[in-house]
């Protein structure tokens, strides 16, 4: 499961340009993934897809918001989450 705020413990810290892309972002996903969710239309596998790319999407517009150095910092926090077995 995503951080609630996944830039919260990066470093250096996000700046509020940042912060307020990134609330943007979520905001657009929660709004776009109730309407997937809502969509009588699809059926389950075509969802799980639609919520995959969704996810995937959000996770790169997420990663373009911070600068290069933020998003290697990220990325070794991924690497030591996932060493230790807890990612999922």
């Amino acid at each position: 499961k995503m951080a609630k705020h996944p830039g919260s413990r990066i470093q250096p810290p996000l700046t509020d340009a940042q912060k307020e892309s990134m609330k943007s972002l979520r905001e657009k996903h929660r709004n776009e993934m109730a309407v997937i969710k809502a969509n009588e239309k699809l059926d389950e596998a075509a969802k799980k897809q639609k919520i995959k790319a969704l996810n995937e999407a959000t996770r790169e517009n997420m990663r373009a918001i911070l600068t290069p150095e933020q998003l290697e910092q990220l990325k070794k926090r991924q690497k030591e989450h996932s060493k230790d077995g807890s990612a999922r």
